[in-house]
């Protein structure tokens, strides 16, 4: 919920660039810039809360070629403040380490399950009825094997995450998924006897849906049906029948 509510005064924020900056407000600097000036920052806080050293200097150089007149080093970008960037990334990561493999921390009952990785954060909660995901700069893949799922919900931002549901049993023969993704890719794993009736909302992204070769989609009547809320901005969310 946290993630969320600062992901969405991120937004609000940008909407907001996006206002001024048509207006002519900001004179010479354009909605664009602006927005690509948002996500970079965006990616830089993140990145130094996790300390990652890589995302945490290419940001800041990418910034600083955006605003390199401004700053008064036109003569040290583009391929100087690259070539600074990546030999300090280097530096960095071997010294404080990249990838120190996966490290558990225990918050305690409300934040147990939360798992951090040289790759990012992500937390996952499997109940008989419920499957939940929530990932933040990480990579993960999950097979649902719940005997009785109702509801699924998965959360990402600047990660990947993959899900299986040819495993799951639906309870009823129904069950919901809601898929909030931002700047990221969600992929969804569904039998192609299932019918799947989605509602789909997009900003600067897509949701698609794909066909393996020889698959074709027998779904049978009064079989399982499920409901999927994909909400993706700056990225896509894709349904894969198998």
């Amino acid at each position: 919920m946290r993630k969320n509510v600062i992901n969405g005064i991120g937004f609000l924020v940008a909407a907001a660039f996006v206002i001024v900056g048509s207006m002519g407000i900001l004179g010479e600097i354009s909605v664009w810039k602006l927005l690509l000036s948002f996500v970079l920052v965006l990616i830089l806080i993140k990145s130094v809360l996790r300390l990652r050293w890589t995302p945490v200097l290419f940001s800041l150089a990418f910034l600083a070629i955006l605003y390199d007149e401004l700053l008064g080093i036109e003569n040290l970008t583009p391929w100087p403040v690259l070539g600074a960037a990546l030999l300090g990334s280097i530096g960095l990561n071997m010294i404080f380490g990249r990838n120190r493999g996966p490290i558990h921390f225990d918050f305690g009952e409300r934040d147990k399950g939360v798992k951090m990785d040289g790759n990012g954060v992500y937390k996952v909660d499997e109940s008989e009825h419920n499957f939940k995901c929530d990932v933040s700069f990480a990579t993960i893949t999950k097979y649902i094997k719940s005997q009785s799922l109702r509801n699924a919900s998965i959360n990402n931002s600047f990660g990947q995450v993959i899900i299986y549901f040819d495993e799951a049993v639906l309870d009823n023969g129904t069950a919901n998924v809601r898929v909030i993704n931002s700047f990221g890719n969600v992929k969804l794993y569904i039998p192609s006897d299932w019918e799947v009736v989605l509602k789909q909302s997009q900003s600067f992204g897509q949701v698609k849906t794909f066909k393996s070769d020889g698959i074709m989609n027998c779904v049978i009547e009064g079989g399982n049906k499920l409901y999927v809320n994909a909400n993706t901005s700056f990225g896509d969310i894709e349904i894969h029948y198998i």
